[in-house]
């Protein structure tokens, strides 16, 4: 994906955003090429905390399915992490 032209990518992991550590390898990749990266939670309830990470930034309690529109929505106006997660934390 990173390779094709990305600019976003939403990870669904498990309880707060949990991947195994070859899952978390690619976004992590992904990230140092500039690649903004949320990580959002498949589970039912609880969410991934908006704030300094890594790799990007949680999604705080949207599914990966809404992470998705707003990362793509949010990367029309802006590529800075910071926006982003203002952009996140604002759509709660």
């Amino acid at each position: 994906m990173v390779a094709a032209g990305a600019k976003g990518l939403v990870v669904a992991g498990v309880g707060r955003g949990g991947v195994t550590a070859a899952q978390g390898a690619a976004p992590r990749r992904a990230a140092t090429r500039g690649v903004i990266v949320v990580t959002s939670t498949r589970t039912g309830s609880g969410g991934v905390p908006i704030g300094q990470s890594v790799n990007g930034t949680g999604a705080g309690d949207l599914n990966p399915q809404k992470a998705r529109v707003l990362l793509a929505l949010a990367l029309t106006q802006t590529s800075d992490l910071e926006e982003i997660r203002k952009i996140c934390a604002a759509n709660q």
